[in-house]
């Protein structure tokens, strides 16, 4: 698991496929259609793992607003 270090508020919880974070304060879940089969965000080692989009959050509305995309890879045990 990655470690995300941020200066300033967390905003509140969000909770999704298994897994919990804090993301930056102001952001909030979007529709993700438009990222639909993207793999953006998803790396990893293993070229073939299984790797789904599974949260998009925005800071605001339109193209100036900062995007945060979320994926969640499977990997072997």
């Amino acid at each position: 698991m990655g470690l995300l270090v941020l200066s300033g508020a967390l905003g509140t919880e969000l909770r999704r496929d298994g897994y919990q974070f804090r993301p930056p304060e102001g952001f909030h879940m979007v529709r993700w259609e438009q990222y639909a089969g993207s793999r953006a965000g998803a790396v990893t080692l293993e070229a073939d793992a299984p790797r789904a989009l599974s949260a998009a959050l925005a800071d605001g509305e339109g193209p100036e607003a900062a995007t945060l995309l979320v994926s969640v890879v499977e990997r072997g045990a």
